[in-house]
């Protein structure tokens, strides 16, 4: 039934085609000799002959090529059912080798091929900003404007955006909601392109006026108004302020930034930056991205970035020092969005692909072994008649129904390493939702499968297939041979030479991840809670209202039962970026235009000791460090070191620029360094101000954004609910973010190289294991085929020390060999992972020689056991055996 449905067809088709061509030319040739069309046309057919005789005979050799793939199908299924042992350790290699290669080409492919969720997401370009060597900076306001404006040559639109949040007044008997909010440009809606579910995004003319829309998200409008079709119109109280519903945007619509963490804005609110406005220049938190005008390239738009960045500091040289190497371009917003990501993606894919090739290798040494069982089979059927290609067919149709099998058992090992990746959720992963087993990775399973099947199952087919009569009798006489066993000693070879490259690149990432855990945070991270908090201008208008209602807060919350000690901060260590601020040192030349860019924090009296920030010297800022009183300043040990060496800081006098206030600060302490952005962050200036004296430049007034953090007793679950519960007692209106640990958000940051030291490790174990069976496998076959020559040994009185010595000195030469060539490839993956490593370097040779003794080791155990075999051969039941 399926042969003749094979037959049918596209078969058919392609013969009338075909008979009705030869027809047409035979017909055209007669007709230029003078023939007439009718005339032409009956000779042409007479001479052509029956068309259904051709037809016929078509379909006859048709069928016999389809008969005979079923035949060898049959054939393999049939052989690998006979020898159960050996299929099981070719399917199971190649399983593990096709399943972790599928389980991270899924990965790569949802995070760096995928499109992104955009119409014609080819034309859409992020504009990256770089300054003082780091790249992935922010914009500031009027850099925004710049390019907005200056850009309008090369993009249809360009807009701007950052995260953020907004207090949702709650209704009667509910308390308000703090929900994350993404603030937009109306024309960030234009670059993106996606159509809103219900009613429209605002535009650019509500923006500017001063009007209050509001966009909601599909899973927010859902969630917190049933998906009510009468939505359009709504007014919600937001952070105090009456906001009109506009628009829905689909579920699919993310900002670009949230496709790189994983979680979108429950609502988006106006940006608010007017093209009228002058704006310093020095605050850097937006991000940017434009829409290609049709016909222009990213090149061509990367060039007008880049001009229009190069007039920055001749227009504005006291913002845009040669020091500060700020610098700007277009790039596509795929690549923005992979971001530092890219480099573990791709070391992953190859780690796994070495591993492929160690599993590829093993099996075709197996297939190797194999076939030389086989000789006596093949000489038969070769002396019988059967000819070379008819039986190079069917030994790679019997590859290929292993590699098959291999590809469907590695589908499934995939799609469950890949349920527990994304089940695991590591932060820093863009996309990670969107990976799955999906048709085209299954297609890319498939093909995997059929190549390793072919390419692998060729060269032993090739060498187990003679060619002719008097060669196969030949080769059937004969043992072995030594190309085969060469072969295979070079399989084995390459096997330890990639191992040993995954080996030590796993040797250094987890080097380099002990590291990581032995830097000091400079806090504690043990029972340690926060939240965050925003005071709404609605209920607190002035700057005295904020600074008294954070102290009240502040004290409520530290006088909770669960609490130890409380304390307040504009950004969490480990969870939230830093910004910096300009700082001039009187009496010091300062690189530049005079200016030090410090890392800055505003706090409260307790958070030193609910984060368990060591000091050094001095005090922590208190109740005293009022807004009347003189400027205060803590400082880090680093800053103090680096600017006064000779260990005078305290009382020092820093001078705040960007028109901060207080505009002159007394350093009054000293505390260690903490690791803001992580263990492996640089060292950093770092200072801290007093809440309660610390104003934004441009007027704007105290902090209003902060984090409560609070240092609970061991064992105080219900702290959460307590603090919800002291906020709603101070100001019903305030809502509180959700709640992280130090803990968790020390786990967060280690995630990723956590996880790709882990996954490292784990191909390394693979391709280890593999080796070592390959080794043992060559060692044992070659024993196998040497009983005759070993019992004669032992017959004529050589030690069993000396014969073991032997065997387990081969199994030595080839992971020697192996080392040797594995050398090479191992520093080559190792500089490629220079990025990734932190306190350990990509040659370091204590890696480099573990793994060497780690492969030696497991070269010699695999020899040892056939060796052992050897030196207790029976001469008599050998030479019997022969």
């Amino acid at each position: 039934m399926l042969k003749r449905w094979l037959g049918r067809g596209n078969d058919e088709r392609s013969m009338d085609e075909e008979m009705r061509f030869h027809l047409d030319m035979e017909e055209r040739d007669l007709r230029s000799r003078g023939h007439s069309p009718a005339e032409a046309r009956r000779l042409a057919r007479v001479r052509f002959g029956g068309v259904e005789r051709y037809k016929e005979e078509g379909r006859e050799a048709r069928g016999r090529v389809v008969g005979d793939a079923f035949r060898d199908v049959r054939h393999a299924i049939r052989t690998a059912g006979r020898n159960r042992s050996f299929t099981i350790a070719v399917v199971a290699t190649l399983a593990i080798g096709i399943g972790a290669t599928t389980a991270v080409w899924s990965l790569v492919d949802a995070v760096m091929l995928r499109p992104l969720p955009y119409p014609s997401p080819d034309r859409l370009v992020g504009i990256d900003v770089s300054w003082e060597g780091e790249p992935d900076g922010a914009l500031s306001p009027a850099e925004y404007l710049d390019y907005r404006r200056g850009g309008d040559a090369v993009f249809s639109a360009v807009g701007a955006y950052v995260q953020g949040s907004a207090t949702v007044a709650g209704g009667a008997g509910t308390g308000a909601q703090r929900v994350d909010a993404g603030f937009v440009a109306a024309e960030l809606f234009r670059v993106l392109g996606t159509e809103p579910l219900v009613g429209r995004p605002f535009t650019v003319e509500e923006e500017l006026t001063g009007e209050t829309p509001v966009v909601l998200s599909e899973g927010y409008w859902r969630g917190e108004h049933g998906a009510d079709p009468g939505i359009l119109g709504t007014v919600v109280t937001l952070s105090g302020t009456p906001h009109t519903v506009v628009g829905v945007m689909p579920a699919s619509f993310r900002l670009p930034e949230n496709i790189g963490e994983g979680t979108h804005p429950a609502l988006y609110l106006p940006l608010r930056i007017h093209p009228d406005t002058t704006y310093e220049r020095g605050s850097h938190f937006l991000q940017a991205a434009g829409r290609l005008r049709e016909g222009v390239t990213v090149a061509r738009a990367a060039g007008a970035v880049e001009g229009i960045t190069t007039r920055f500091s001749a227009d504005f040289p006291d913002d845009y020092e040669p020091e500060m190497g700020f610098g700007a371009t277009a790039v596509p917003l795929q690549a923005a969005v992979v971001g530092d990501v890219r480099p573990a993606v791709i070391v992953a894919l190859g780690a796994v692909v070495l591993v492929l090739l160690v599993g590829a290798a093993n099996v075709a040494a197996l297939l190797l072994a194999r076939g030389e069982a086989r000789r006596g089979e093949i000489a038969l059927r070769a002396t019988l008649g059967a000819r070379r290609p008819r039986l190079i067919r069917q030994l790679v149709a019997e590859t290929l129904v292993l590699g098959i099998l291999g590809g469907v058992l590695g589908v499934v090992l995939a799609w469950l390493a890949i349920r527990g990746l994304v089940a695991l959720n590591p932060p820093g992963i863009p996309r990670l939702e969107d990976v799955a087993v999906n048709a085209r990775v299954l297609w890319f399973a498939g093909g995997l499968s059929v190549l390793c099947g072919l390419v692998f199952g060729l060269v032993p087919a090739f060498r187990m297939a003679p060619d002719g009569t008097a060669a196969a009798l030949r080769e059937a006489g004969s043992r072995t041979t030594g190309g085969g066993r060469r072969l295979r000693q070079a399989l084995v070879v390459g096997e330890v030479a990639l191992a040993l490259a995954l080996v030590t690149g796993a040797g250094l990432l987890g080097r380099s991840m002990a590291a990581l855990l032995a830097v000091d945070p400079g806090i504690h991270l043990d029972d340690v809670l926060a939240t965050a908090f925003t005071v709404p201008s609605a209920t607190h208008p002035d700057d005295a209202s904020v600074r008294d209602f954070i102290a009240a807060a502040t004290a409520r919350v530290a006088a909770l039962p669960e609490a130890e000690v409380a304390g307040a901060v504009t950004n969490l260590p480990l969870a939230d970026g830093i910004g910096d601020l300009g700082v001039e040192i009187p009496g010091r030349v300062l690189p530049g235009d005079g200016n030090l860019n410090v890392d800055w924090q505003a706090v409260t009296p307790g958070y030193d000791r609910a984060i368990g920030l060591r000091l050094v010297a001095g005090r922590w800022v208190d109740e005293t460090d009022r807004s009347d009183g003189s400027g205060a300043v803590v400082i880090n040990r680093t800053f103090a070191e680096r600017w006064w060496p000779e260990g005078n800081a305290l009382g020092a006098t820093i001078r705040l620029t960007a028109d901060a206030a207080p505009a002159e600060a007394r350093v009054i302490g000293i505390v260690e360094e903490v690791k803001h952005e992580g263990p492996g962050s640089p060292a950093s200036l770092q200072m801290y101000l007093p809440h309660r004296q610390f104003g934004f430049w441009y007027g704007q007034g105290p902090a209003r954004r902060m984090m409560m953090v609070v240092r609970t007793r061991a064992g105080a679950t219900t702290a959460p609910s307590s603090v919800r519960r002291a906020f709603a007692e101070l100001d019903p209106g305030i809502g509180l973010g959700p709640f992280i640990t130090l803990e968790a958000a020390y786990r967060d940051v280690l995630s990723r190289p956590r996880l790709l030291a882990a996954l490292m490790s784990s191909f390394a174990a693979i391709a280890l294991i593999l080796a070592t069976i390959g080794v043992y496998g060559v060692i044992a076959y070659d024993v196998g085929r040497r009983q005759r020559e070993f019992g004669i040994r032992v017959a004529l009185g050589a030690r069993s020390s000396r014969v073991a010595g032997d065997v387990v000195r081969q199994g030595a030469t080839l992971a020697g060999a192996g080392i040797a060539l594995g050398s090479l490839g191992a520093l080559l993956l190792s500089g490629g992972l220079r990025s990734l490593l932190f306190g350990v370097s990509a040659t370091d040779q204590v890696v480099l020689a573990g793994g060497a003794a780690i492969l030696m080791a497991a070269a010699l155990l695999a020899s040892w056991i056939p060796a052992r075999r050897a030196a207790r051969m029976d001469p008599a039941r050998a030479l019997r055996t022969e």
